[in-house]
């Protein structure tokens, strides 16, 4: 995108951007909806859509040299890093850090609610609210179908380095020591810290509340 700070964000953003303001401007009022400016001209509108698109690679995207491709959700406060790929339909949850010459592939969803459920004299549970977010360092690969879970509170984090499988599930408030390698269909439960250069194979399963030590490996 012409302007942007040491190299590209992909297009797609720009124009999916631009789109959704331009239709809610002009076809808002055939739908009932009312909002300031919806009296705007064409050019006006247009220029509105610019902006809003320019505005949206420059909070989500200040390093420079980020692709982010179509079909993307990113929520508000979200901040990527430089150098960094994310592919089409991934979902990245509000306050969410991700870290520079990242690679997330399709389907991943990053900082979604934490399964936190407290149980009710009544036999119901409630949900305990999850503020927490995901931070992803530096230098991580995250598979397909991924599912990273923000932290009750402070952050879930994934370390430097670390490369992840397809249909790896990490939950809230785990941690993943840097250059670790989770392959596919691994899953981690709530609170449990996964040291560095750790192998976790395919399948393996990891409960809450452990700690796994630097350099162990495992499998199903």
């Amino acid at each position: 995108m012409g302007g942007h700070q040491n190299g590209e964000i992909a297009s797609s953003v720009a124009a999916r951007s631009m789109a959704d303001y331009v239709l809610n401007k002009l076809y808002g009022p055939l739908l009932g909806v009312r909002e300031e400016g919806m009296s705007d001209s064409i050019q006006e509108v247009m220029e509105g859509g610019v902006r809003e698109a320019h505005r949206l690679v420059q909070r989500n995207a200040p390093g420079g040299g980020t692709t982010l491709t179509a079909a993307l959700v990113i929520g508000e406060q979200v901040t990527i890093g430089s150098n960094t790929i994310v592919y089409p339909n991934v979902t990245v949850y509000a306050g969410c850090r991700i870290g520079s010459r990242v690679i997330i592939h399709s389907g991943t969803v990053i900082g979604s609610d934490g399964f936190g459920f407290a149980a009710q004299p009544d036999g119901t549970y409630e949900k305990i609210p999850q503020m927490g977010i995901v931070v992803i360092e530096d230098d991580v690969e995250i598979g397909a179908n991924c599912t990273i879970d923000r932290a009750t509170f402070g952050a879930t984090r994934i370390g430097r380095g670390v490369k992840m499988d397809n249909l790896v599930h990490v939950a809230h408030n785990c941690t993943v020591g840097e250059h670790s390698l989770l392959v596919a269909q691994v899953g981690i439960a709530g609170s449990t810290r996964i040291g560095r250069y750790v192998m976790l194979g395919g399948q393996a399963g990891v409960g809450g509340h452990l700690e796994i030590g630097d350099g162990a490996k495992a499998a199903a």
